[in-house]
This record gives structure tokens, sequence and C-alpha cells, in this order.
């Protein structure tokens, strides 16, 4: 078994310990101490990493017989070697930060909304808690947020306890006891009291800030996403400096921006409806106006243009016009995509001449018998597939 130390002190970086054993998984290779700052992974909560001995720590776990393992990709040394351990301080505090906003979040959903936590999610991006409820009212998310950040606004202290079974049963925890012996239980003031074998921070006030982002469904129960700490910070910077913009663009507050961009999005519906009429009105122009460029590649009738970026209905509604009016084959491109279409009068398959002309062009799309689309193509070089596309219909 290995001492944890972070059991007593999570502030604790850094450490001198003894190598115990030590071996090789594969192209891995582990280390266990009789001493270690370290946390391995366990009850949602990532792994710490580090270096011992300035060798890089990848992965930390804890075995069946309760010792801790260190995983490196080169050796960490032999049994009875002396090693120096330093954890990383970054990753220690966004955990201990994620870590205590679980505890707090916890609290607020059993205290005023007599929910239990089910299971805990702790990321580097983002941490999750599932309660035992298949429904929750959004609008109570809010209340519940503010609740989580007064605890933090009342820097209450954080202590370790370490106590028989006996006492920890008759103290108000949150959680059950599953366990015997000796109970290490989490004390936020006096207001959460829960068993728990993770890092924490020293008082409410340094988890900084809580964020919660939204649920989901999870297992027939919701899952409350929640932000904590330096990310729940660096998620706000960077939405205000977003919506900061857009109030400048858009001359108006940053209330205001949701109607701004549903009354966008309306606008530029009614614009592609325009669109969309007026192209169909000038259709029969377009293809005229194309067939008229028609020319004889090997067997077969061939007309291409470049209609610039339209919506995909109308370079296909081209294509086809034109393919059928010269009883061949049409190209049309529009922006990044390329159509192609045939007559099905021609004998020619789009989706076989597709395939060759991909093989020449490094390109990809695909079709069926008489259309096929053609993603990833460049502005400007009609006449470059034009060409490669010709070699194609040659070859037919």
């Amino acid at each position: 078994m290995t001492e944890r130390l972070y059991y007593n002190d999570p502030n604790q970086l850094e450490f001198e310990a003894t190598i115990r054993e030590s071996g090789q998984v594969e192209d891995r290779f582990f280390a266990v101490l009789d001493r270690s700052a370290f946390y391995p992974t366990s009850g949602g909560q990532p792994h710490d990493t580090g270096q011992l001995n300035n060798i890089d720590i990848v992965e930390v776990t804890v075995e069946d017989d309760e010792s801790v393992r260190h995983w490196s990709n080169s050796a960490l040394g032999e049994p009875g070697d002396t090693v120096r351990g330093v954890v990383d301080t970054t990753r220690r505090r966004h955990f201990r930060q994620q870590h205590t906003a679980q505890h707090i979040v916890s609290h607020v959903f059993h205290s005023m909304y007599s929910l239990r936590t089910m299971s805990v999610h702790l990321g580097e991006e983002y941490s999750a808690i599932e309660f035992n409820t298949d429904t929750f009212p959004p609008e109570k998310l809010k209340q519940a947020e503010k609740a989580s950040n007064d605890i933090l606004a009342q820097n209450l202290p954080i202590e370790i306890l370490i106590v028989a079974a006996a006492e920890a049963a008759c103290l108000p925890l949150r959680k059950e006891l599953t366990r015997t012996g000796k109970i290490r239980v989490i004390r936020i003031g006096d207001i959460e009291y829960s068993p728990c074998g993770g890092t924490h921070c020293n008082s409410t006030a340094e988890v900084r800030a809580i964020k919660l982002t939204g649920i989901e469904k999870i297992r027939g129960r919701i899952l409350v996403k929640f932000l904590a700490g330096e990310i729940a910070l660096e998620d706000y910077f960077g939405r205000y400096e977003v919506t900061s913009e857009l109030s400048r663009k858009f001359t108006c507050h940053f209330s205001d921006l949701p109607e701004k961009v549903i009354s966008l999005q309306t606008n530029a519906s009614e614009l592609r409806q325009e669109v969309a009429a007026l192209g169909k009105e000038l259709l029969p122009v377009r293809v005229e106006s194309m067939a008229g460029s028609v020319r004889t590649v090997g067997k077969y009738q061939f007309a291409s243009g470049d209609i610039g970026s339209t919506d995909a209905k109308s370079a296909v509604q081209l294509a086809q016009a034109v393919a059928e009016k010269i009883e061949g084959a049409a190209l049309v491109q529009s922006g990044g995509r390329l159509v192609i279409a045939v007559s099905s009068q021609s004998g020619l398959h789009a989706g076989k001449l597709t395939s060759k002309f991909n093989q020449r062009s490094g390109l990809k799309g695909g079709g069926g018998q008489t259309m096929a689309q053609i993603g990833g193509a460049e502005d400007g070089k009609l006449s470059q597939y034009v060409e490669l596309f010709s070699s194609v219909l040659n070859d037919e």
C-alpha cells in the first residue's frame, strides 16, 4: 500500500520517496512508491501529472491492493532507489477547483431539491453531475447556480476529517457510508459533510466561480454540466470578448443580440427565397447561354459554366437542363462545388465519370446515373476542371 500524502495535505506538491516495485508493461514503465503526493484516477477525478526524478508521469493508477502506480515512457528506477516527485501545479489546482465545486453543487441540489448525486465526471474542459431524476425545470438551474456561488462568496473553510466509521455515522453526511475503518470526510463549513478521497481547495473562495452550463439526459436521469475555477473565468472572458465585438458591429447592447440575430436570420431566409425565385426565372436564359458554347469532346457534346457562389439547387437544375438540351454532358461550378450532369439519352453515367474525374483531380464526390456532385473545388479553376473532365470524356 502506498501512503497517499494528499489525503492529509493537498497543498503538498513535492516529496521524496522510495521505489518499492518497478516494471514494464508493453512500451510503458511503472513504479510503486512507499509514499506519494500524486492523485491516481478514481472517484470520477482524473490523475495528477508531474515528474519523478525529472521524468514525466503520464498516468497514475490505483491497484487492487491499494498501491499506486506511476506510469511513464521511460524507466523510473529500481526497487530501493530514492526518487523526488513534483506534481504539476496547474493540473492539481484545476481538479481541486472542479472537485470542490462538485461538492458544492451536489450539496445545493440535495438541500434545495432533495436530489441525490448518482455519478460524477470531472474533466479538463467541463465537469458534470448525474442526479436521480429524469426531469428538472430549466428555470431552477439559475437558482442553483446563484446558491452555489453564494457559498463561494462566504469563503467557508474546507477541512479534511479522518474519523472512525462510528464517528462518521454521527455526522450529517450527504452520502451514505459504504466503508468501514477510518473514513476521510470533506467538511465545507458547517453545511457539507461527505466521505471523499479526492483533492479539494482550502476554502470555497478558492473555487472562484461556478457556471452551470446546461442539462442533458443520461441513463434516464439528468446530467448537469458545469464549469468552475479558471476555466469558468476563461469561458466568461471569451464570451465577453465575442459579445462585445458583436455589440459594436450591431451598435446595440449585448442583451439585444438575440433579437438582432433572429432578425438577420429572417432577412437571410427571405433573401434566399427571392434569389431562388430569380434563379428559376433566369434558368432558361442560363441554359441557352451555356448550351450555346457547346463543343464536341470525343463522341459527346459537352458544355460548361461557372455561376458563382449560389445555392446548390440552382447549380444542379442548370447542369441537368443543359445536359438534356445538348443531349450530352454538362459541368457547372458554383463556388467550391462542381456538378456533373449527363443526358438520359447520352449513354453516359455521371457517377462513373465523376469517379474517374476524382482520380485525376484529387477531389471527392459522387452520384448516380444522370447527376453527381463534387466538393472542394477552387474558385477560378474551372478551365482546369474542364480540361480534366474533357480527358475523361475522350476516354469513353
